[in-house]
């Protein structure tokens, strides 16, 4: 996996942010296997909107604006898109300079995936 992005990602520990409208990372997946790719998506109460795209087609646009009063405390989803041709697949985010409810754009992250299969279906 190639990892690509702007040139001025926040990151801190496993985290990773993109703080400015326009703003993108992305993971290109090799190898002829690759059927699955997805990213873990980590937004707290500063947290907007993003859109990720597979191959350059939009799959999810949304806000993971993160309510600190919740049970959970954090937006924390794992976005796949599965069912992919066998081969060499892009999921990208781009930050949409969108604030979500807690006034802020910040779009955050932790990791991308790739797999054979999807990750529901792993053993």
């Amino acid at each position: 996996m190639a990892i690509h992005s702007v040139d001025d990602l926040w990151t801190y520990n496993a985290n990773i942010a993109l703080m400015e409208e326009g703003d993108w990372i992305e993971a290109v997946c090799s190898g002829s296997n690759v059927t699955a790719v997805g990213v873990h998506l980590g937004g707290d109460s500063n947290d907007g909107w993003v859109r990720a795209l597979v191959d350059g087609v939009e799959v999810w646009r949304g806000s993971i604006y993160g309510d600190p009063d919740s049970a959970e405390g954090v937006y924390i989803r794992y976005l796949e898109v599965s069912g992919l041709e066998p081969g060499l697949h892009t999921i990208r985010l781009e930050n949409l300079g969108i604030d979500g409810e807690g006034g802020g754009d910040d779009v955050a992250m932790r990791f991308f995936g790739c797999s054979a299969l999807p990750v529901g279906l792993a053993p």
